[in-house]
Formats: structure tokens, C-alpha cells, sequence
């Protein structure tokens, strides 16, 4: 594992934690998160006060199947694979339709 980036060694806050996290698995209350920059794993649960609770996840934890389902991969733009919900369909403009 890389050594944890400046925003991931602070800790993640708030529902999104920091810009580079993204979503890697869904699970039973709970969702893992992975950080683009320096590849930690995050979990994030809901306290029983209503916020958010982080937890920094070994690399054999978070390969576990009990983490949740995978998510794929996030679509950019720069990929050409448009996103419905923004309006977005690049497969039909790459064929000049």
C-alpha cells in the first residue's frame, strides 16, 4: 500500500471525505471508498448521531467480499462513454448520427 496522501493521513470528514475518494464497493450500510492519489481504502458507516464514521481498511479487509458489491468504474467524459443523466450519449455522435 502507498503511504496515505495529506488528505487520507488528516482523515476523510463530512459525507464525501475528500475530492479523491471514490466509491469502490456498496455494502450493508456502508460504503467503501478507494483515494485516486494514493490507492488507501476508506469504510464509511453512519454514527448513531446522524454523521458520518471513517475507518481506514487493511488492503486484505477491504479485498474481503463482505465490504459489498463492486461498483464500476466512474465514466469521464474523456472515455467517450456518455452519461445518460447528463445528457451525454457519445457512442451516437461517434457515428455521426
Amino acid at each position: 500500500m502507498h503511504p496515505p496522501c495529506l488528505p487520507c493521513a488528516s482523515g476523510p470528514k463530512g459525507s464525501a471525505g475528500h475530492d479523491g475518494l471514490n466509491v469502490h464497493k456498496i455494502g450493508d450500510g456502508r460504503l467503501m471508498l478507494r483515494c485516486r492519489a494514493c490507492q488507501s481504502s476508506w469504510c464509511r458507516t453512519l454514527a448513531k448521531n446522524g454523521s458520518f464514521a471513517w475507518a481506514m481498511l487493511t488492503k486484505r479487509r477491504a479485498a474481503s467480499a463482505e465490504m459489498g458489491i463492486p461498483v464500476p468504474p466512474l465514466s469521464l467524459a474523456s472515455e467517450r462513454r456518455g452519461l445518460p443523466w447528463r445528457g451525454e450519449n457519445f457512442a451516437r455522435t461517434a457515428r455521426g448520427a
